[in-house]
């Protein structure tokens, strides 16, 4: 894993491919354990744009936790999440958009309505709907995300903001330029607060702000 996070995903895909044929030896072709290798080597290869691999192991990994666990597993939701996120990556976002709620549904049934892990999925689903120009139905799904951080970490913490700032994006995606400009200013607030002003996202947010302003300005 440790190769994957500073980016050297062909030594990390030479050494999740060993972990797998040792896997095969010791326990066997359908061992459960192999469905993590394979979940590993699925997510390298998307990151390194090769999708078809991506998908066909992101698969296996998905066929082994369905086996070992039946449907409604989080292991099982976990692979459908990579599974989305590939086709989200591959622009193919109503399969990315099944994939994301199905992994939603699980976790739902298995942790109930409010709990924070299912804040990902939600923002995954909220991302994806954006793209698809369903601009309502993804600040719904950002919302939930928002609420849940709220009953767990209060009204002001980085998680929320992020999730405002995409609120605000969907707004000014709808042409509400007031409602966008109001979701900009609370993430920027919090952010700054958290971050600093010269800190990457605050700058981001900065200038979405002073976008919506012009754009509002434009109209009187």
């Amino acid at each position: 894993m440790v190769y994957g996070n500073i980016g050297m995903f062909d030594k990390a895909l030479e050494c999740f491919m060993t972990s797998i044929n040792i896997f095969k030896q010791v326990l066997g072709e359908d061992h459960p354990r192999l469905a993590i290798a394979y979940h590993n080597v699925g997510n390298t290869y998307r990151n390194l744009g090769i999708f078809e691999q991506a998908l066909s192991y992101h698969n296996k990994a998905l066929n082994l936790r369905v086996k070992a666990f039946g449907m409604e597993h989080p292991e099982v939701a976990y692979s459908l999440d990579g599974l989305g996120r590939v086709y989200k990556d591959m622009e193919q976002y109503q399969i990315a958009l099944n994939k994301f709620e199905g992994a939603l549904e699980i976790k739902k049934k298995i942790y109930g309505e409010g709990h924070l892990a299912l804040t990902e999925l939600y923002e995954e689903i909220g991302e994806t709907l954006m793209e698809m120009e369903e601009y309502q139905k993804s600040i719904d799904n950002y919302q939930a995300s928002i609420d849940i951080y709220r009953n767990f970490n209060g009204s002001e913490n980085v998680e929320i903001a992020n999730n405002e700032f995409f609120v605000a994006c969907n707004y000014y995606y709808m042409g509400n330029y007031p409602v966008a400009l109001e979701y900009f200013e609370k993430a920027y607030s919090v952010l700054e607060k958290a971050l600093g002003s010269d800190s990457e996202q605050c700058v981001v947010i900065k200038d979405n702000i002073d976008a919506v302003k012009n754009k509002i300005n434009s109209k009187k």
